[in-house]
């Protein structure tokens, strides 16, 4: 049986090299840019006193901040929709929820808004807003890969918060292989 370090370390190397089934993202051909690349619900504030609702919303804890895929934040966000935090008083502090997780319709819904948000030209196409849908289901691969190495490297660190980190790499990785093997060819 393998463990969670061999797994996470084949894994890795599969989703970035250009073998069978580990091609992903040298094809991906996403855009690259400035992304929080921990985006959960709690890094979102809007602010009352605006009206426009874009123009309320406001992004905050940056410490992860770093050029990425388009995709990936969006990718996070969908997945920390089966996450909960708030009001889970025992170990191992989360609870993770597959029922929660965004239809198919409102993660497009969701593209569709980010790329109108970030274009002078109106309405995306549905083969834009179906290509960014691609994208996120392949950065949802890698999203669940980074918070698995996080939640490992964090147990091994021995962070004082009162977490769980293993727990929570195990879901992050279970994740993953279910996912790899409807998403990779």
């Amino acid at each position: 049986m393998k463990t969670i370090q061999q797994h996470l370390i084949h894994s890795t190397s599969r989703i970035k090299s250009g073998t069978p089934g580990g091609k992903a993202t040298a094809d991906l051909k996403s855009e690259v840019v400035f992304s929080h690349n921990g985006l959960t619900e709690g890094d979102i504030l809007r602010l009352t006193e605006e009206t426009d609702l874009l123009a309320s919303l406001k992004l905050i804890d940056f410490e992860y901040s770093a050029y990425n895929y388009r995709a990936y934040d969006l990718s996070m966000l969908f997945i920390e929709c089966c996450i909960e935090y708030r009001n889970v008083p025992d170990t191992p502090y989360f609870k993770f929820n597959n029922e929660d997780y965004p239809s198919a319709e409102i993660r497009k819904q969701i593209c569709r808004a980010y790329l109108m948000a970030r274009s002078n030209t109106g309405d995306p196409t549905d083969g834009e807003v179906n290509r960014l849908f691609q994208e996120t289901e392949i950065c949802e691969l890698a999203v669940h890969l980074m918070w698995a190495i996080w939640g490992v490297d964090q147990h091994i660190r021995g962070e004082k918060i009162s977490f769980g980190y293993l727990e929570y790499a195990v879901v992050h990785l279970n994740e993953y292989m279910n996912k790899k093997q409807r998403r990779l060819p």
